[in-house]
């Protein structure tokens, strides 16, 4: 904190800006320590990185759709008593490439082909406020860009997210298609699926605004198309009158006997 203060001063950095930045150091002591955990981890030798990760990361995952489809099916064939240790390896890999940061309040971030696991604090997912485990960018794996729903993230206070990139999770894929090649293809059924359903909401989409715009143009058209009615003609009115004799007699006052 000392240094970050006679960085403040020597830069001249307004007085607001000074307070959010002791707030963000402040409460990012638990994201140091576990970047700390992580160079602890990379020290370590590949089965007891894999027994740490399983039991500090898996949970994570869990939260995930695709990682507990396969978690659930590396279990039954466990319980089935065949060997899984290099279904378990791959799985500790996934959780090996889980990487961690810190977004300070008020700052906002996206979500392109990259999965987000809420592990501390309050974040505004498109009008939707997430909380502790919330998770958001499932579609990751899509290849596509154009298929993945965006997701505009708004830090409400202080968070600290898990995430993982669709290149680390292709990567890992690749490295364990020989020896688990099952993840590979529940996450191939898994993009399938999504990127199906997405394309019939895109293409549904897309036709409905044909539609609007056919209807659109059609009645700009018949605007323009509308024959002109001439007015009704302006009756004249015949001029008064002149009075008759008799009733100018009649009216005519009296002078005389």
């Amino acid at each position: 904190m000392h240094h970050l203060n006679v960085m403040m001063s020597d830069q001249g950095l307004h007085h607001d800006l000074r307070r959010r930045l002791r707030s963000f150091f402040l409460q990012n002591r638990h994201h140091w320590v576990h970047q700390t955990r992580n160079r602890l981890l990379e020290s370590m030798s590949p089965q007891l990185q894999n027994d740490v990760c399983m039991q500090t990361q898996l949970h994570w995952l869990r939260k995930v759709t695709v990682f507990d489809v396969f978690m659930r099916w590396v279990e039954a064939k466990d319980r089935l008593g065949i060997y899984t240790g290099s279904f378990f390896g791959c799985v500790a890999d996934v959780t090996r490439q889980l990487r961690s940061t810190a977004f300070a309040q008020q700052e906002t971030f996206a979500n392109v082909q990259v999965l987000y696991i809420l592990s501390k604090g309050l974040v505004m997912l498109n009008k939707k406020v997430g909380a502790y485990g919330e998770v958001w960018g499932e579609d990751f794996v899509l290849s596509d860009p154009n298929l993945v729903r965006p997701i505009a993230g708004t830090a409400l206070t202080y968070i600290e997210v898990h995430y993982l990139t669709r290149e680390a999770l292709m990567e890992v894929i690749h490295r364990n298609r020989h020896g688990c090649p099952q993840l590979e293809k529940i996450v191939r059924r898994y993009c399938v699926r999504l990127a199906v359903y997405r394309g019939i909401i895109a293409e549904a989409r897309r036709r409905a605004k044909l539609i609007m715009a056919e209807k659109a143009r059609a009645a700009s058209l018949a605007v323009l198309q509308v024959p002109q009615v001439p007015p009704p003609p302006v009756m004249e009115v015949p001029p008064e009158l002149p009075p008759s004799p008799r009733s100018c007699s009649a009216d005519a006052p009296i002078t005389h006997i």
